[in-house]
């Protein structure tokens, strides 16, 4: 059972490395992904640390397992809102019947 909650608190470890990592990014990037996955991994972390601390029973686990399916919603949802600003910022496609006026560069070429 040691052995056991010393692999649960490496993986609180490596959940939190990951969740910095992704907010550093998040700080030189401003994207809201990142700080998205940011908080996911730490609820994971938290996860795994219930799980290595509190010695639940494996009746009542489900209950713990509540934050990793939050942890997941939120990843869902980073996905749901970078697809969403996405599409608000690309540029519309125009319409194949714009008339396009010549440039006075291209005026001055034809002249000569």
């Amino acid at each position: 059972m040691e052995l056991l909650a010393f692999m649960r608190g490496g993986l609180v470890a490596c959940c939190w490395v990951a969740a910095l990592f992704f907010f550093r990014f998040f700080r030189s990037t401003s994207d809201r992904l990142f700080l998205f996955f940011a908080a996911s991994f730490g609820v994971f972390s938290l996860n795994w640390l219930m799980l290595a601390l509190l010695r639940v029973p494996q009746e009542s686990r489900h209950l713990v397992f509540l934050l990793r399916l939050l942890a997941f919603g939120l990843i869902l949802a980073a996905i749901w809102d970078k697809n969403r600003r996405e599409s608000r910022l690309r540029p519309k496609p125009r319409s194949r019947l714009v008339l396009v006026l010549p440039t006075r560069a291209a005026q001055g070429r034809t002249r000569e």
